[in-house]
């Protein structure tokens, strides 16, 4: 399952919590689960493409 990073009952996101409800329903369905917890994807670097291209570097 793929979750937000600062998932927990007590985030104080929506976002967070909603994630947190999702993990603790996977834990306690009695599968096996493994969680997984991204903190950055590539397309946030999308803005960063003419640099790379460019320069071959992250300003």
């Amino acid at each position: 399952m793929s979750t937000g990073l600062g998932a927990s009952p007590r985030a104080r996101l929506t976002f967070g919590m909603w994630h947190s409800e999702s993990q603790e329903l996977l834990k306690d369905s009695g599968m096996d689960w493994t969680l997984v917890q991204p903190t950055y994807f590539m397309q946030n670097l999308l803005w960063q493409a003419e640099n790379i291209v460019l320069r071959w570097r992250l300003l």
